[in-house]
């Protein structure tokens, strides 16, 4: 399978899938990255790489191995750990800074895919 993209002067240059899901999917993580604190959403991040929700939603799961919600929420915890071990920021501020609703939001996923609270983490780290 292929992907047909408009090169220069608008002529057309196959592409195949896989190079054509590099590119997406490069797309899909950079906005990811940049957007984590705030509303990230399937819809923004398909409309970005120019493909349908569903397709994204096919494409990343295929290649990435999880849900895009799922890789979100693994974002989102990681800098939540990168702050909670590198400075002295109160729960409640790391969650808002990294995405989550509140400190419960936070500690709940957290929990979820650590194993331990926030404030357990902390202490350990």
């Amino acid at each position: 399978m292929a992907r047909i993209v408009r090169g220069f002067a608008g002529s057309v240059i196959r592409v195949p899938a896989a190079a054509a899901h590099t590119t997406i999917l490069r797309r899909v993580l950079d906005y990811v990255e940049e957007s984590f604190r705030g509303r990230v959403s399937l819809s923004a991040a398909a409309a970005l790489a120019g493909v349908s929700p569903g397709y994204l939603s096919r494409v990343f799961s295929s290649e990435m191995g999880e849900t895009f919600s799922r890789y979100v929420r693994r974002v989102r915890i990681r800098r939540a750990q990168d702050l909670l071990t590198g400075t002295r920021l109160a729960v409640g501020d790391i969650a808002e800074l990294c995405g989550f609703t509140d400190q419960s939001h936070l500690t709940l996923a957290f929990r979820r895919e650590t194993g331990t609270t926030p404030a357990a983490f902390r202490k350990r780290g």
